[in-house]
Order: structure tokens, then sequence, then C-alpha cells
């Protein structure tokens, strides 16, 4: 008991030791138009040491907020909000920045009657949209992305959840760099139909996509990776190919009975 304490104790001289060179180079506050809630969720910095940050404002009810500011003196570069069609709440989640500096961010937007995934891509020099997706899932209820990732070309994958009839499934989305354009989606629920949402997501060097969450009610972490197969279609006159994703593996782990 007393070396735990001792360890406990000593580590705070310590880190007070190692920091001792550290200094506050810069600060920014945000307060919004409706001077009340603004709260940051998400951060990144691009390959210039630029920082985006990304949350909600309220103005007076919730809106995307996403700044970016300069690495060295904290000077505000640009800022976008976003307020849906529905004048409601709007909530991002999660940001990334691609290889050019542009920045997404995602989460979700209220249409008036439930929540759709929101996403959008601001351009690196001035915050300019470049493009936008809504996903309102087919039985029309809540639809909710919690995470982003951009793969080497730019291109980005979203994760979350999105209703079915009963519950909530995983619903992963890859949008194309350029356009926003739907590359492809997949769903899953479990073989119980009960609860699974995806709460991270990676990209390898290949380009393979790894969601990971809970499921089944929150009684099994799920890890699932996507990775690309090519279809052949033949025509009348020629034989093309088609890029199509399969579950490459999943993974589960079982909480353990108490």
């Amino acid at each position: 008991m007393n070396a735990k304490l001792l360890a406990l104790v000593a580590l705070p001289f310590g880190t007070q030791l190692l920091d001792a060179g550290l200094v506050e180079t810069w600060v920014q506050r945000y307060n919004g138009p409706g001077n009340t809630n603004d709260f940051s969720k998400a951060v990144a910095v691009d390959a210039n040491g630029n920082i985006v940050v990304t949350g909600y404002s309220d103005g007076p009810i919730a809106d995307y907020y996403t700044a970016k500011y300069a690495a060295a003196g904290g000077a505000l570069l640009w800022e976008q909000r976003y307020n849906g069609p529905a004048n409601r709440w709007d909530y991002p989640n999660a940001l990334a920045v691609d290889g050019s500096g542009n920045v997404v961010v995602t989460g979700f937007s209220n249409n008036g009657t439930n929540n759709d995934c929101y996403t959008a891509k601001y351009a690196a020099a001035d915050g300019a949209l470049l493009w936008e997706k809504r996903y309102n899932g087919p039985v029309d209820r809540d639809d909710e992305a919690y995470a982003v990732a951009v793969d080497s070309g730019g291109n980005v994958v979203v994760t979350g959840f999105s209703y079915n009839e009963a519950n909530q499934d995983y619903y992963t989305a890859k949008y194309a760099a350029a356009d926003g354009a739907l590359l492809w989606e997949k769903r899953y629920n479990d073989p119980e139909d009960s609860y699974d949402v995806a709460n991270a997501v990676a990209v390898d060097n290949s380009g393979n996509v790894v969601v990971t969450g809970s499921s089944r009610g929150q009684q099994e972490m799920y890890t699932a990776k996507y990775g690309r197969r090519m279809a052949h279609y033949s025509g009348r006159n020629a034989t093309t190919a088609q890029d199509v994703t399969a579950p490459l593996r999943r993974w589960r782990w079982m909480a353990a009975a108490m």
C-alpha cells in the first residue's frame, strides 16, 4: 500500500520537472452568435501544422462549427457554420484532414423529424464547401455518424449507426474525394437483430477499411474489415470490372458473465 501511494505522489513532481520548459504559445476562444453553448468535439492538424477544430455552436440551436487556425500564432484562417434545412440541431462528432489539407467533418443533422448522417468537405485554403452528403436510412429514423477517415486517394469513409425497422445497425459509407459520390455502403445487423453502433474507423495503406464499436446491445465488441474485390460483368461488346466491397474478416469480443 505504501509503495503504491509513493508512486502516485511522486508522479506529479516528476511530470512538473519534465514540463518545466513548456510555454503556452497561443490560445483561441470562441463564443458563438447565440452567446450560449459552444462545444468542441474533435481536432486535427494538417501537414503544415495548422489546427482544425469542430464542434457545435448554438445560434440559438446547435449548428456545426468548424475553424482553422494558423500553426504559428493561432490566427483564424477560416470558419464555417452549418445549419441544416430544418433549422434544428446539427452535431458534428469527428473530423479528418486529407493529404491536400482539405477538411472533412461528419456527425448528424436533424431533418425536422429525426437525425440524418451529415458529412461536409471544406477546401484547405479558405474553407469553401467542396461537397456535402446527407444520409437518411431506409426506415426514416435516426442515422448518426460518429467517425471519419480519409484514404491515400482522399476518399472519405464515415461510420456510425442507422436504424432498421427495430433497432440500430452499423452503417459505413465511402465517398469519392472529388465530388462525394457514393462509392459503396455497408450495413451490419447482428444475428440477434439487436443494437449495433460503430464508433471508430481506420483505413490501411491498401485502402481496406476497419470499423469497430459495440454489438448485441453493448454485450460485444464487434470489429469488421472491409476490402476491395473485383466483380466482372459481361456486356454485349466487352467485359468490364467494377470494385465491390466484402467483409474480409470479423472479430467479436463478448462481455464476460458477472
